[in-house]
């Protein structure tokens, strides 16, 4: 129903009133690559898709990163406020 998707994006803006660039960019992020999915059609594109676009809506509302979690797991340095990128 695409009225009930568009009220939940209502609803996730109007909730985090304060929501980060980078929460909304996953969330953009991650309706571009389902729209792309859709474009294609469900039963053609491999699950294997489906993945990035549940971590980034996740990261997005929530704010909790999870392939950040698992990088920061494996050793690499996560970003510290003032770090150079």
């Amino acid at each position: 129903c695409p009225d009930g998707i568009n009220l939940l994006w209502i609803w996730i803006i109007q909730e985090n009133k304060q929501m980060s660039a980078i929460r909304m960019l996953f969330l953009m992020v991650a309706a571009l690559t389902m729209l792309g999915i859709w474009l294609t059609g469900f039963g053609v594109v491999h699950w294997v898709l489906y993945l990035p676009v549940a971590a980034l809506a996740f990261a997005g509302i929530t704010g909790i990163c999870p392939g950040y979690m698992i990088f920061k797991k494996l050793g690499f340095r996560g970003q510290m406020p003032g770090d150079n990128i």
